[in-house]
């Protein structure tokens, strides 16, 4: 994540050298705000909502620091209270 633009890639070395990076620039990026957490795994969805209403979707274990670093960098973040 950077202030210009978002890039995504497969966690898996074998999987990034076929596909991806995907990149999103900043000003394509309407919203990010966590999804619900897992009842199972640790993991929760951070959703990064494009202009076009295109959803990307990072799995994080802390959403809050992602959430925070994206608020830091001047990105548009909901969080989970907010009412849109």
């Amino acid at each position: 994540m950077s202030a210009s633009q978002l890039e995504f890639r497969p966690r898996s070395r074998w999987w990034a050298r076929r596909f991806g990076p995907w990149r999103l620039e900043r000003s394509a990026v309407r919203e990010i705000y966590p999804g619900r957490p897992h009842f199972i795994f640790s993991w929760t969805p951070v959703n990064f909502l494009a202009k076009e209403n295109m959803p990307w979707i990072f799995m994080a274990e802390w959403p809050e620091g992602v959430l925070g670093a994206a608020e830091g960098l001047g990105y548009p973040v909901r969080y989970g209270d907010q009412i849109p």
